[in-house]
């Protein structure tokens, strides 16, 4: 009898199927309830806020210091010796406020003998005053004399000639009167002139002696202010910024000893970075940050020299003065830039902080490359199934902004003509020369108005007349204001460049010419 015995293998198939399916969903449910491995941001960290609509204000921020517009910048009138320091950087001071005291033996002992001289020349004015009284009152009593001796020898003349008829008198004794008479008049006439002229010398010698006082007044002024400006004052109203000198530091003449500056005639000196530059005008409102307050201004002059990646902006301060407003103070200023209408913004994007590197995606690098950035190689890289136009046109086609077909072919004609094409517009690359094909990648490098051309061997696969055509086009864009940067091993191409970068055995050097060659 045949007895029929089934296989036990179908029984184990089934049994370990069973046992895998198992397996397989118990680890599903294990790994479901196990924490995720991959990147996570805990929630404290997000920043999140909501996105708001309407006039959107664009301001530009920089730090500095507020600076007095008029500084007094105190230096030595002599050759001295710091003896006090009276007042330390921070006072506040008015114009009678003394800072330093210094002193000089040399300036002290110039002032007592300029004393002495002085009044020597006043002593020196009353004598030669009384020694000319002395001598006019001679000189009037010498006259009055002749002027008797006259009077008297008139008389007698007068009776003479009265007498000398009847020979009482001798004719002889009268004409001897006579005589008298003459001389005596001569003698008062001279006296008289005498006097009148000596009256005027005395005069002058008086003029001399007041000139020599006014001399030796000027000295004593002069040696005196040497000696006041060893007393150093203030001057002004504000507060001393700063003490160049040391007590006992022996100063030379015009060493700087000390600066005051102005606590109410003041301006802002901003340091704002490079990048915003170009945002900022003449006359912007600004908003400066005391820590205890705001004051209100404008800016009214941009430096154009960059130091450390910032430029200086000066801000004139228009507002009222916080009380803590002193020169130096560290300062924040916020310069209103313009105002965006009807913008979509949030409160703080997460994440971003200004002036800070950021990576871009491969499609805003592209979206970079295609609208900032021209490239012109030396193999053209035109598409052959396109036309002249379409080519030129392309880098218009992947523009994140799309343009209307007419805005697409004023561009594309504006290019061509820029490079004289405008004969080949439907023609195909392979319909062209060497030098017409490299003036249509011009073009379509031009075409998005790029910031700057990347020109690699522009014409190495170029004749000399059709490289040389390429070249003059290339510097008559750069005179139109096209920044370009080109690499070349031609000499005379090189010769071209305003700044010349070589490159040779892994050193570069940089060699800089101020105008374009032709």
């Amino acid at each position: 009898m045949d007895v029929l015995v089934k296989p036990k293998r179908q029984f184990k198939r089934l049994h370990s199927v069973v046992i895998l399916l198992g397996v397989l969903i118990f680890s599903s449910i294990w790994l479901f309830f196990q924490p995720s491995y991959a990147q996570q941001v805990n929630k404290k960290d997000i920043w999140s806020a909501s996105v708001k609509q309407g006039d959107l204000a664009l301001s530009v921020s920089g730090f500095g210091r507020l600076k007095s517009k008029k500084p007094r910048l105190l230096t030595a009138k002599s050759q001295a010796t710091v003896d006090e320091i009276v007042l330390k950087p921070g006072a506040e001071v008015t114009p009678e406020s003394i800072i330093l005291r210094l002193s000089d033996p040399n300036i002290t002992q110039s002032v007592r003998d300029a004393k002495r001289a002085y009044i020597d020349s006043q002593n020196h004015r009353i004598q030669t005053d009384i020694n000319q009284k002395r001598e006019s009152l001679a000189q009037q009593a010498e006259l009055a004399l002749i002027q008797a001796e006259l009077e008297s020898a008139e008389l007698e003349a007068n009776a003479q000639n009265q007498l000398v008829s009847k020979g009482i008198v001798s004719n002889i004794d009268y004409q001897r009167t006579k005589l008298q008479v003459r001389q005596l008049t001569r003698r008062l006439e001279i006296e008289t002139a005498r006097i009148t002229q000596l009256e005027a010398l005395h005069a002058a010698n008086l003029k001399i002696a007041d000139s020599n006082i006014l001399a030796q007044q000027e000295a004593l002024d002069l040696v005196q202010q040497q000696l006041d400006s060893l007393t150093v004052k203030a001057g002004i109203y504000g507060v001393v910024q700063s003490l160049r000198v040391e007590l006992g530091q022996a100063v030379n003449l015009g060493e700087q000893l000390a600066l005051v500056g102005s606590t109410t005639d003041l301006y802002a000196l901003l340091n704002v970075p490079q990048s915003k530059m170009q945002s900022i005008q003449l006359a912007q409102a600004v908003r400066i940050n005391t820590r205890r307050g705001e004051i209100k201004g404008e800016v009214i002059r941009i430096d154009p020299v960059i130091n450390n990646g910032n430029i200086q902006v000066e801000v004139a301060l228009n507002g009222e003065l916080t009380d803590n407003a002193r020169p130096e103070l560290n300062i924040e200023g916020t310069i209103a830039v313009g105002q965006l209408q009807d913008a979509l913004f949030i409160k703080k994007p997460v994440n971003v902080k200004a002036f800070s590197n950021s990576t871009l995606s491969v499609n805003q690098r592209a979206s970079m490359r295609n609208e900032y950035i021209g490239f012109v190689f030396q193999s053209f890289n035109l598409i052959d199934e396109l036309s002249v136009f379409d080519n030129v046109a392309l880098p218009l086609r992947y523009r994140e902004t799309a343009l209307s077909q007419e805005e697409v072919k004023q561009k594309v004609d504006l290019c061509l003509a820029k490079v004289e094409m405008t004969h080949r517009t439907s023609h195909k690359p392979n319909q062209l020369s060497g030098g017409q094909q490299q003036r249509v990648a011009i073009a379509r490098a031009l075409v998005n108005d790029p910031a700057i051309l990347l020109v690699d061997e522009p014409t190495g696969n170029l004749d000399s007349k059709n490289g040389d055509a390429v070249m003059a086009m290339l510097a008559e864009l750069n005179r139109q204001g096209t920044t370009i940067c080109m690499v070349t091993h031609d000499p005379r191409y090189a010769d071209m460049a305003k700044r010349k970068l070589h490159l040779l055995d892994g050193v570069m050097t940089d060699e800089f010419k101020m105008e374009l060659a032709v």
